[in-house]
């Protein structure tokens, strides 16, 4: 995601991968912005989903970083738009 200026301020991702060592799916969240890392891993899809879903409404809720105000008209379903999935 963009912020006001322009510049990428916030990536949240959920992955899908093959743990090298036990060749098993797992799955993750990788949040990234401007003023945080953190990343979570997760045996299951769904539980990935869940973190995900937390990490996205956390940031609707409590973001600290520069984003246009159109960003929150709707809350959640105005925070992305398709020009943010990747």
């Amino acid at each position: 995601m963009n912020g006001a200026d322009g510049k990428p301020v916030l990536i949240i991702r959920f992955v899908e991968y093959i743990d090298p060592v036990t060749q098993h799916t797992r799955y993750g969240v990788d949040y990234w912005s401007v003023l945080k890392l953190w990343a979570s891993d997760h045996e299951t899809g769904a539980m990935a989903e869940l973190s995900y879903e937390k990490a996205v409404r956390d940031e609707v809720r409590h973001t600290r970083l520069q984003l246009a105000p159109e960003r929150f008209t709707r809350g959640v379903a105005s925070f992305y738009d398709v020009t943010d999935v990747i």
